[in-house]
Parts: C-alpha cells; structure tokens; sequence
C-alpha cells in the first residue's frame, strides 16, 4: 500500500470517528431546539472558526468566482442541507444506531447511479444486492418496528442516497480545490439556505446548548477538512471500505453516553450492508472509473 492511501485511510477513519461524535452532539442539540436551528448554528460559528484559521494560515480567500462553480457549490449546498436535515431527523424517528446502519447504502447508491448514467442493464448481482440490502434494513429495524413509521424509513433512506451524492461530488471538487476553502465556501452557501428557514423556527438558546453547538461545530470543521483531505490521497474505492468504521464508533459512542445495547439483529444487520455493500461497489468501480 503506498503513502497516500495510508494517508488517505487515517484521514478516512478519523473523519468516520468524528462524523460518530457528530450524530451523538447533534441529537442532544435537536432534542433542546429545531434542527433547522441546530444546523444554522453549526454553520454560523463553523464560518468564524474556518475563517480564523485561514488566516492564521495566511491563506488568501478569493472572492471571484465562475457562475460554473458557484452553481456547483450551491447544489452541494442544497444537498448537504438536506443529507444533515434527513439525517438528524432519521436519527429521532428510528435511533442513532439503525440510522447509521442504513446510511451505509450509499455506495450501493453510488453504484446505482453509476448505471444510470452509463445506461447499462441490471445485471444478477445487482438484483442480488438490493434484495440483500432490503433483508439487512429489515433486520436492523425488526426490534423497532412496532414503533417507526414508514416516514422515518424513507427519511433514512433518501438520507442515505443524499450522503452517495454528496461523496461524489465532494470528490470531483476535491481535485482542484483548497481543503480549507472549500470548506468555507461549502458553509457559506448551505448557510444561505439554512438560514431563512431556521429564523422562521428559531428558539432562545440556553448556555449548556450553546456549549454543546460550539463544541459540535469545532468537531464538525475538522470532520468536514478530514473528509476532503482523504480524497486528496486516496480514492473512493479505497475509501469506501473504511466507511464501516463510521458505524463501529457509532455503536461505541452510543454505547457508552447514550446508554444504547444494540441488538443481535442489529449487529448482524449492520455486518450484512457493511459487507454486500463494500463488495459489490469495488467490484462495480472496476468498471465504471467515475464512481
């Protein structure tokens, strides 16, 4: 394994450690005031970290921008937006747990989309691995079935496919552009859409939730330049396995400050996506060089 994929795969899990504190912080916060106003915040004092730490690095900030690019990062905007929105709130109708569970869709999602573009035929495996991902879902929510709705489902679903999406993208961009940058770009246009609705819901904040939001968006500033530092050294494929570690720190955490057991079929759930899903996306990124 050369450098920059041991790079890349510290990053990758370090980023997974920190997207696992994230779930944790942001259900206290969502329990105390809206989420639409524990994302602003997040966003707001996540700015003003970034910022000075641009330039504590004396990093210019250009204010010109292409109409290509600034499209670009509000559609990353609006996507993240929701992916955080979805998420969160995946979180309070099905618990931490199974919404991490289900998030790790996505590179079967990533794959799914790669088809769709390419516009070649569903082959066996990939009727194989959906039925599979439906058996897993179904063994990850069995416990809780009597009390989630199919609202709470589909919100970590098209959660889920909204992270496969963000990846992508984050990816793509993450080439050409400046980790520190692009983070401060990528929070100042999902702020110009979080902000109008969280005004409309806002609600005073106590001290102990403003503790907690600066906490989480120090936390969230290094996950989100973790996340595109990892791209920079290594690929998606590469990558994409390591994104288990994300629910082995989620069932950790929950474990030991949200007094969440998880359940056999949780656990056995959650290896039946982590394994199917990581399999078939290598196993497709060898043929479509875009994912």
């Amino acid at each position: 394994m050369n450098k920059g994929n041991v790079i890349g795969i510290s990053y990758k899990i370090l980023n997974c450690f920190l997207f696992a504190v994230m779930g944790i912080l942001m259900n206290k916060c969502a329990k105390e005031i809206p989420i639409s106003q524990v994302i602003c915040m997040r966003l707001l004092l996540g700015i003003s970290i970034v910022i000075a730490c641009i330039l504590f690095l004396r990093k210019s900030i250009p204010l010109n921008m292409s109409k290509k690019r600034l499209g670009l990062y509000m559609l990353r905007a609006a996507v993240n937006y929701v992916a955080f929105y979805t998420w969160i709130k995946s979180i309070g109708e099905i618990g931490l747990n199974e919404a991490t569970a289900i998030i790790y869709l996505h590179p079967f999602w990533s794959c799914l989309m790669a088809k769709l573009m390419c516009r070649d035929k569903f082959d066996m495996l990939t009727g194989v691995v959906i039925l599979t991902n439906v058996f897993g879902v179904v063994l990850v929510l069995g416990p809780k079935f009597d009390h989630i709705t199919w609202l709470g489902i589909s919100i970590s679903l098209l959660s889920s496919f909204l992270w496969a999406v963000q990846d992508i993208v984050c990816k793509k961009q993450t080439v050409s552009e400046d980790s520190w940058l692009q983070t401060l770009y990528t929070f100042l246009a999902t702020l110009v859409i979080a902000l109008p609705i969280a005004l409309c819901e806002w609600m005073p904040i106590s001290l102990p939730v403003f503790g907690m939001l600066s906490v989480l968006s120090i936390v969230g500033v290094i996950n989100v330049i973790t996340f595109f530092i990892s791209f920079c050294h290594a690929s998606v494929v590469t990558l994409s396995p390591f994104n288990s570690a994300r629910m082995l720190f989620t069932l950790l955490l929950a474990f030991l400050f949200a007094q969440s057991v998880p359940t056999l079929e949780l656990l056995v759930g959650s290896a039946l996506l982590v394994g199917v899903n990581t399999y078939y996306f290598i196993r497709s990124a060898k043929q479509y060089d875009q994912i």
